[in-house]
């Protein structure tokens, strides 16, 4: 058999000096938003595998949408690409345009300025260009790692980007056919399947970053252990960040709006 050779980590010095350098004077050496500036403190920029988990109607779609379109528009070497396997294309198109219009939802009225902020968000869009794809099941039935890093390399190829971020909603639809694969990395726990996959596209390129939307029916924020609504927090089914999202209670949503009255 050929022997296996392993190259001294020096010989890795100078592509991470490269690496470095065209990150000069950047605050992050990855991914960031901005417009949520204490979470770009919180995971250091975007970066690896993120988890976003929740319960039903606290739209995690939008958060994540908001994420990639703001990174882009400050990355102008990356590209969104965003897989959708629980809901319409048409469903994430309204959330890029109400996060590019600035609104919480398309009106069918004549709000101030609403028309105008529309064909500015699509004015926006246009110029994203490439640099933003959204698939759904139909055009990738097999919710493979290696399946999503095909259409993920291609928009690479198309926009010129060097490097990717990638949203894909949601994980637990991956593992739908799962059983009609003959996949090595088969897992009973379907959590443990998709985030494996997750982490495997995640590996597939250089400066990847994704997001995986997960359900978490019970979500407490008391609880000893924040990871225990998902099986898939050890070891190598371990996502590198995981954010639990929760509705506000009264108590938030009154103080809230008690903000906007008084300043």
């Amino acid at each position: 058999p050929t022997p296996v050779v392993t190259a001294p980590a020096i010989d890795d010095l100078a592509q991470h000096e490269a690496w470095l350098a065209s990150r000069y004077n950047q605050p992050f050496l990855v991914l960031v938003q901005r417009t949520l500036p204490s979470l770009d403190r919180y995971l250091n920029g975007l970066k690896g595998l993120t988890l976003l988990a929740g319960g039903p109607q606290v739209d995690k779609l939008s958060l994540a949408v908001q994420l990639g379109i703001d990174a882009i528009i400050r990355h102008e070497d990356a590209v969104f690409c965003c897989f959708t396997f629980d809901q319409p294309k048409q469903h994430v198109m309204t959330r890029v345009l109400c996060r590019l219009a600035g609104s919480g939802g398309l009106q069918n009225g004549y709000a101030t300025n609403y028309r105008d902020r529309l064909a500015a968000a699509r004015e926006r869009l246009t110029q994203l260009g490439s640099r933003f794809v959204i698939i759904d099941r139909d055009e990738c039935p097999t919710t493979t790692a290696e399946a999503l890093a095909q259409h993920v390399e291609a928009a690479e190829r198309t926009s010129g980007a060097r490097r990717s971020i990638v949203v894909v909603d949601d994980s637990s639809c991956m593992a739908l056919n799962r059983d009609s694969l003959d996949h090595p990395h088969w897992n009973s726990t379907s959590d443990d399947w998709a985030v494996d996959q997750l982490r495997r596209l995640r590996d597939s390129g250089n400066d990847r970053t994704v997001l995986g939307l997960c359900d978490a029916e019970t979500v407490s924020m008391t609880t000893s252990d924040p990871t225990s609504w998902i099986s898939s927090n050890r070891g190598r089914y371990a996502a590198d960040a995981a954010l639990l999202l929760r509705p506000f209670n009264s108590v938030e949503i009154r103080a809230y709006f008690s903000r906007l009255l008084f300043t």
